[in-house]
């Protein structure tokens, strides 16, 4: 098992965020680059008729829905323009993981492979059931509309331009009136939104699993320098019993790798600081708005039930 992040590369790669493996061919990188352009034109254009559709919301549970996914269509729409923008620099966390790595071998043992992959074992699970959920997720509010919101005994035209009758609450600025046209629109609003939940969590993988995995190269640190701590022999008034130079050296070579090892975990951290900022940020907003409108609605709501 690897130290590295590479589930959570696959995926942005699927998602067009970093470069395909073999991105040396010049050919496989023209359509690469297509696929970026068509990826973020679909989801951008469906984001903007998203914003256009919160002011033209005709009522407040309809405002709701377009709000709570319009948060979350454009917070990953923005996480995917940055990191798409600086891919090289982002991918640089996984050759700086490897070289961390091998830095942790010097400094504790051959074992730290298994201990560092022990850590990494949780984050790729957690990582599968994230999806699995963002997957799930989708799929519900795909079927949603389809079982609690159906035609009924209203007119197609009715029912066809009906904001609820799609995944995402949307401003089109033509009427639809047949069932192809329906269907074209539900197919591409589902993607859309399919897209956009895992767009979003697929992200957050990648940025909490590269904490994650930092975290768990701190902890070889320090298990490293307890060992060499554990190494040494200690007489009664606290002092370190000197031993042959040979011995010294040992201790000195061991304890420059330890140095060396946490002078690479320190810049790491600074990269992940840099690069991260605006990305976590951006998940901050978006809760803080989901929670603000989630309580505007619930005032709203039981001030009309008041009354």
């Amino acid at each position: 098992m690897s130290y590295r992040l590479d589930l959570q590369v696959d995926v942005l790669r699927l998602l067009g965020i970093f470069p395909p493996a073999n991105g040396s061919n010049a050919t496989a990188m023209i359509a690469f680059n297509i696929y970026r352009v068509m990826f973020f034109a679909v989801v951008g254009i469906v984001t903007l008729s998203m914003t256009v559709q919160i002011f033209a919301a005709p009522d407040l549970s309809v405002l709701a829905r377009t709000v709570d996914m319009w948060t979350m269509s454009f917070t990953g729409l923005y996480k995917w323009a940055c990191m798409t923008w600086c891919s090289d620099r982002y991918a640089e966390f996984q050759s700086a993981l490897l070289t961390i790595g091998d830095q942790g071998t010097k400094a504790y043992c051959q074992s730290s492979r298994l201990f560092v992959a022990k850590r990494m074992k949780s984050t790729r699970c957690v990582t599968v059931v994230y999806l699995i959920t963002g997957i799930a997720l989708s799929a519900f509010l795909i079927v949603s509309p389809l079982i609690t919101y159906s035609k009924g005994d209203r007119s197609d035209f009715a029912y066809f331009n009906d904001p609820k009758s799609y995944p995402l609450s949307c401003w089109m600025p033509f009427t639809i009136n047949n069932y192809t046209l329906f269907y074209s629109m539900f197919t591409l609003k589902s993607a859309v939104l399919f897209i956009a939940v895992n767009l979003y969590l697929s992200i957050d993988t990648f940025v909490f699993g590269a904490i994650y995995a930092i975290g768990g190269q701190i902890e070889l640190l320090n298990a490293s320098l307890n060992n060499v701590f554990n190494d040494l022999t200690i007489d009664d008034s606290g002092s370190i019993t000197r031993f042959g130079s040979e011995k010294n050296k040992m201790w000195h070579s061991r304890l420059c790798e330890c140095i060396k090892f946490h002078t690479m975990i320190l810049d790491y951290i600074s990269k992940l600081e840099a690069m991260f900022r605006s990305l976590l940020l951006a998940d901050y907003l978006h809760a803080i708005a989901s929670v603000t409108f989630a309580m505007f609605q619930t005032t709203v709501s039981n001030s009309r039930t008041e009354v």
